[in-house]
């Protein structure tokens, strides 16, 4: 009786193996980073139409893959840098991005600066250095 039922269990382990066998997928595999370089060139294409310091072009979760994020291009007459500040929940909760000086900026903005729940301080800054 014992060897009977065993023979069964092997059995079934064994068709329900073959079962799986059939039914597994095959994962597709992509590159993020030549994705990535197609959007930022896709982005930077946009921003030849000369957005302003005042009325940038703000993308929220350009990559598709971080809604938190945000990237905002802008010119300016001047060759100037800058920071970004996304304000967390307290002072020390703070997230600071800076800039180097150029004409023509694609500023990726720290995760927090989008969403992350309600709070008198949440939002996100761009500082100019005058």
């Amino acid at each position: 009786m014992k060897r009977i039922l065993a023979t069964l269990l092997c059995m079934a382990l064994a068709l329900s193996g073959l079962a799986l066998a059939e039914s597994r997928t095959t994962l597709e595999t992509s590159d993020y980073f030549d994705q990535q370089s197609a959007i930022d060139a896709a982005l930077l294409a946009e921003g030849e139409y000369g957005y302003s310091f005042e009325e940038p072009l703000v993308v929220v979760n350009p990559y598709g893959n971080s809604p938190l994020s945000a990237v905002a291009i802008f010119t300016t007459e001047e060759e100037i840098g800058g920071a970004v500040v996304a304000k967390g929940h307290a002072p020390e909760d703070d997230v600071t991005g800076t800039f180097p000086p150029a004409f023509t900026h694609y500023v990726r903005t720290p995760a927090p600066s989008w969403g992350g729940g309600p709070s008198p301080r949440r939002g996100r800054r761009f500082l100019p250095p005058w």
